[in-house]
């Protein structure tokens, strides 16, 4: 039984032991196929499907704005009671609404100044901000307008009671326009902007006193041909600028040397400022319709200089108040006291480096500085000296016109330009024309040999104040050799060279190119056979045209020399006799005259 027992106990354990190694066989076929069956199971059980949505996109907006505006303040000198303006524009240049602040900030200048300075800030013409320049920070912030863009107008005025202590002063500063996001309290956090703008003004010099300014050159003859080519320059002498907005400048009418009238001739407008040390030139014509090559400061058609009676006057304000005098130029007595006009040469009045008064000759000069004055004029221009907008240059200590006067006498000799005719009583008014008194008769100049010399100034053998010589005409090429025609210098009647100051145009009237009677020969004939006067044929030597290297004044206003019509050829002594008349004895030859070099007057 027990055995039996025994038995059976054996058993169980055996079946027990294959019933969990089975078990544990199955757990890890199990374990090992889990992730597979797992797989198998869903795709037993589901349906899947997977889309993609393609283009999504975020981005953030965008704050970011300029500022426009066309120039700094203006005028940029200011004088107590002054303002000046500025404009600008601040344009939104981003995808975001946003609101900004203004506020000034000095740069550099001068403290008092500075803070001199009134403004006034108006924003779509509504007034944002009235008070010291200095002190501007908007209370408020201001949105930006819908139309993205908002329209500024800064008013800086210099109060009426500013001390003279700021004149000359300067003040550099900038505005600041700071701006960020509408839903945030400041630029402190999140998204903002700022910008600059810098503006400068300067304190005018308001007690100006007489000599301040001069008038400093007058071209009161005109150019070559324009008559009314007419301009004043103003020249100030401080170092500060001066607004000279509001002052007159008058002249003289009626009467001759003697009974004359101050009338006002024009009002400088508005904004008109003298840099310091600088000038400022009035004319009559603009650029482009006068020979200077300068752009006048004022053009003013009431520009009108007198040839006789000269006296310029320039007041700070009434005319009719003489404590506004400024300054003077000329005594206004018959002629000027400088400045030359000649039938070619049109030389400007310039006043000396120290001005003194300015009706006393010895504080003015004629313009005599050929080479160094062309850059002021038009191209090819050679018959107008001056210096117009710039500082004189010609000598004050040399105003010896003699060299001008005898180029002038050549010039027409050779009658390559046209002569400009001399009217003394140009720019004049009508009640005193019947009160010109007549000119003293003149002799007939002495006119040397007809010589090419209209390009000698070009090839810089002469300084424009020496004496023309044969010697420089050979050495140019212009001529062969000295004839004794040369040898001496042109001599003037001392009646003219009296007389031939920068202020004498009379001296220089020439009314008509002296016309060379032709010689008559008389011929001794045989016994018995009449005398026959016969006038020998004069051949007029041609004028060559001139090259284009050769400078030559164009002007649309004057018409061009006309070729001398051509003369027919007398037939020679001895052929064509009247039927009546015996044949006169041959007459000799007359010795040839020097010849000219033609070829190198071609070859200029």
């Amino acid at each position: 039984m027990k055995l039996k027992r025994k038995k059976q106990i054996k058993l169980n354990k055996g079946i027990v032991k294959k019933s969990i190694l089975k078990i544990v066989v199955l757990l890890m076929i199990i374990g090992l196929n889990w992730t597979g069956l797992l797989a198998i199971g869903r795709t037993l059980a589901y349906f899947n499907d997977t889309e993609n949505a393609l283009g999504n996109a975020y981005q953030t907006g965008t704050l970011d704005f300029s500022l426009n505006s066309p120039g700094d303040f203006s005028p940029s000198v200011l004088t107590p009671g002054q303002s000046a303006t500025r404009s600008v524009s601040v344009v939104n240049n981003g995808s975001l609404d946003f609101q900004y602040n203004v506020q000034a900030v000095k740069i550099s200048g001068d403290n008092e100044f500075c803070n001199a300075l009134q403004l006034k800030a108006e924003l779509e013409g509504e007034i944002k901000y009235n008070d010291n320049l200095m002190g501007l920070n908007l209370d408020l912030p201001v949105v930006i307008g819908i139309d993205g863009q908002d329209d500024w107008l800064f008013i800086i005025t210099l109060p009426v009671a500013a001390p003279e202590t700021l004149q000359g002063k300067t003040c550099q500063f900038k505005f600041i326009f700071d701006g960020w996001q509408t839903n945030l309290p400041d630029s402190s956090s999140g998204f903002s902007d700022q910008e600059e703008i810098t503006n400068s003004l300067q304190g005018g010099k308001w007690v100006v006193e007489s000599g301040d300014v001069v008038i400093n050159e007058l071209m009161w003859m005109g150019s070559y041909l324009r008559p009314f080519d007419e301009w004043i320059e103003l020249r100030n002498m401080t170092s500060s600028p001066i607004d000279i907005s509001g002052w007159k400048l008058t002249k003289l009418t009626g009467g001759c040397c003697g009974g004359e009238q101050e009338k006002l001739m024009l009002d400088i407008p508005s904004g008109s400022v003298i840099p310091p040390n600088g000038y400022f030139l009035i004319s009559n014509f603009g650029k482009d319709n006068s020979r200077i090559n300068v752009v006048p400061d004022l053009v003013d058609t009431r520009v009108a200089l007198r040839n006789l009676n000269l006296q310029i006057k320039l007041y700070n304000g009434d005319w009719q108040n003489p404590a506004n005098l400024i300054d003077t130029a000329d005594d206004g007595k018959c002629y000027p006291l400088a400045g030359y006009r000649g039938i070619f040469f049109h030389l400007s009045m310039e006043r000396n480096d120290v001005p003194g008064d300015g009706t006393l000759a010895g504080n003015w000069h004629t313009c005599l500085d050929f080479y160094n004055t062309r850059i002021y004029w038009d191209s090819g221009d050679i018959f107008n000296l001056g210096t117009p907008s710039v500082l004189n240059l010609s000598d004050e200590e040399d105003a010896d016109l003699k060299y001008y006067i005898q180029f002038e006498q050549i010039l027409l000799a050779e009658g390559v330009y046209l002569p400009d005719p001399i009217f003394e009583e140009e720019n004049y008014d009508e009640e005193i024309l019947e009160q010109l008194p007549e000119p003293e008769p003149k002799p007939e100049p002495i006119l040397p040999e007809p010589v090419s010399t209209y390009d000698l100034f070009a090839v810089g053998e002469t300084s424009g104040q020496e004496e023309i010589l044969a010697d420089d005409l050979v050495e140019t090429g212009l001529i062969e050799t000295a004839t004794p025609a040369l040898e001496e210098t042109v001599e003037m009647p001392e009646s003219i060279l009296d007389t031939a100051t920068p202020s004498t145009e009379e001296a220089m009237v020439i009314e008509e190119e002296p016309i060379v009677e032709e010689e008559i020969f008389e011929e001794e004939l045989t016994e018995g056979e009449p005398v026959v006067e016969e006038k020998e044929p004069v051949m007029e030597e041609p004028v060559e045209d001139p090259t284009p290297e050769e400078i030559l004044i164009e002007d649309s206003q004057s018409e061009p020399l006309k070729e001398p019509e051509p003369q027919p050829e007398a037939d020679p002594p001895g052929v064509k006799e009247p039927d009546s008349e015996p044949e006169p004895e041959p007459e000799p030859e007359p010795e040839p005259e020097p010849k000219l070099n033609n070829d190198n007057i071609e070859n200029e």
